[in-house]
Order: C-alpha cells, then structure tokens, then sequence
C-alpha cells in the first residue's frame, strides 16, 4: 500500500518514511537565464546561504497526476519565483525551459535528529529580462559564486556553467547531477556541510 504524502501547516508535502524521523520531499528548482548570459541566486534570510528559486511542492499546487520532472513542477516554480524573485515566469516556462536534471541531498535538523531526503528537479528558464528581481538576488554570468551556497546549488550551476561552455545543441537530456556523491547538509542548529550522516543517524 502507497504511503500518503504528510501535510504541515504551511502545505508542505512530505512522503514519510517507516523511520518515524526520515522523509523525503520533491523540491524543484530553477536556473533563470536571461539573453545576455545572467542568471539569479536567491538569499535566504533563515540561514544567510545563497540558492536557487525554488521550493517545496505544496498541496496547493497539485491538481492530479502530476510528474515533477516536467509540466508538473511548473505551478511550485511560478509561485517560489515570484515570492522570492517578484517575476513571473508563467509565460516562459512552456515555451523555453527544461529539467536540467536532479539533485539528491540529505538535509539534517540535528535539533530533533530528523534526515529529510530532498530531491530537486532543476530546471532552466529562459526569460528576456531579470533587472526587474528583488534586492534579496544576485545576477551572475559565471564562476565564482557567492558564498556560502548551498549544496544542490552548487551542483547544478556548476553542472550548467560547463554545459553552457560546451554550447551543445539540442534538446536537454536530465542526469543525475550528483554525479555519485552523497551529500548532507545540516540545517539545525547551524547550517553547514557534513563530512558524512550525522553520528546520532
């Protein structure tokens, strides 16, 4: 039997584990690109670390069947975008973008000794214009990036910037961003990269 995905207060949809405290949550994200080569990072006040658009699936955007690595993400997308950045990406996403692949990190709240396995869809979105995003963003063209980034970030522009290198043609084809590594990023107490699972795991 399928398990339901748990809802919190704020909507977020996580599937739980038969570990009381291990779950797993879909959280797309999106690479936006304007003509000249720029693409956004976004601030997040919490923790001081530097990410992309992007969030949790919620119950509000959900309306049936969907699949995360497509036209299912588009809804979590539009709505991240345009709290966090303040554009509206709905008439570019159909038309000029796709899932670049996927990243996998472990993200640990050592507060209640909670792993909660994060898989984020990352998409590219071209749209004409970025001067109109909020002051809590950065434009970039390339490396270095800012710090401190978080993980699945650092993945997947890394990923990009040499893709864009390389000026492939051709339609995108999703991979595994992680390229083998397992990555745990501790959000609680204090947000850092671990070496490993937690000792307490």
């Amino acid at each position: 039997m399928s398990q339901m995905p748990e809802k919190e207060s704020l909507g977020d949809l996580f599937i739980p584990s038969k570990e009381a405290l291990e779950r797993a949550v879909i959280s797309p994200r999106v690479i936006l690109c304007d003509p000249r080569g720029n693409f956004i990072l976004v601030l997040h006040q919490e923790t001081g670390w530097w990410g992309l658009p992007g969030g949790k699936n919620k119950l509000v955007d959900l309306s049936g069947e969907e699949n995360s690595l497509s036209t299912g993400a588009f809804p979590t997308l539009q709505r991240e975008v345009s709290e966090e950045v303040g554009i509206d990406i709905s008439p570019y996403l159909l038309a000029s973008s796709g899932c670049l692949g996927l990243t996998e990190i472990f993200s640990v709240n050592s507060d209640i000794g909670r792993i909660t396995h994060v898989l984020s869809p990352i998409f590219v979105c071209m749209v004409p214009d970025l001067s109109g995003a909020r002051q809590n963003t950065t434009l970039l063209t390339s490396t270095p990036f800012p710090g401190p980034l978080f993980p699945d970030a650092r993945i997947a522009l890394k990923y990009f910037v040499e893709k864009m290198k390389t000026k492939a043609e051709g339609p995108i084809i999703p991979e595994f961003l992680n390229q083998g590594e397992v990555f745990y990023f501790q959000m609680k107490p204090t947000p850092r990269l671990l070496m490993g699972p937690p000792p307490w795991a």
